[in-house]
């Protein structure tokens, strides 16, 4: 719960636009990709693509100080010693890509909101550099609450309609 006396922890936002970033994750979700690799996807996309000030040259930097840790899901996992099993590259998890959801997770667990979030990591060259790398910090933090919220609200809406298990699995692949 939010210290704030005045914050709603129980609210929940189904804008058009928040329920549409997160059927495009779900999407990725149910394709096999993990949401912490998804969130990452959308952070290095929103720094590669500011054209307000150059910050491409953070990404690596955030990756490396929150690294997926690639080969870990069942549903893609490749014996490496194997070439044989080596598909497309659709089928693999990524690899090389920031690991969002463990910067959201470090963000709540520390309070550090703000670049370098409490981690050694290079110093900026302007206010602006550091300006645009939290709002899209803070727009994958809204993009994981909006998919929480649209999984709170498929599970509200499966228990409605009496479909227990239908919405203990949904929440439960949340």
């Amino acid at each position: 719960n939010r210290s704030s006396p005045s914050a709603k922890p129980f609210a929940i936002n189904l804008s058009s636009e928040r329920v549409r970033l997160a059927l495009n994750i779900i999407q990725g979700m149910r394709s096999g990709q993990n949401l912490a690799a998804l969130l990452g996807y959308q952070l290095e996309r929103g720094l590669h693509d500011r054209h307000d000030v150059e910050i491409d040259n953070f990404i690596l930097d955030l990756r490396l100080a929150f690294p997926f840790q690639a080969n870990q899901m069942q549903s893609t996992h490749i014996d490496e010693s194997s070439s044989d099993e080596l598909k497309s590259i659709e089928q693999i998890e990524a690899r090389n890509v920031i690991n969002g959801l463990q910067l959201i997770e470090h963000i709540e667990r520390t309070g550090n909101r703000k670049y370098p979030f409490g981690k050694d990591l290079p110093p900026l060259e302007s206010e602006a550099q550091g300006e645009a790398i939290n709002a899209e910090v803070e727009r994958i933090i809204e993009l994981n609450d909006a998919v929480a919220d649209l999984a709170m609200a498929e599970g509200v809406h499966e228990v409605g309609q009496g479909n227990y298990d239908r919405a203990a699995a949904a929440l439960d692949s949340y």
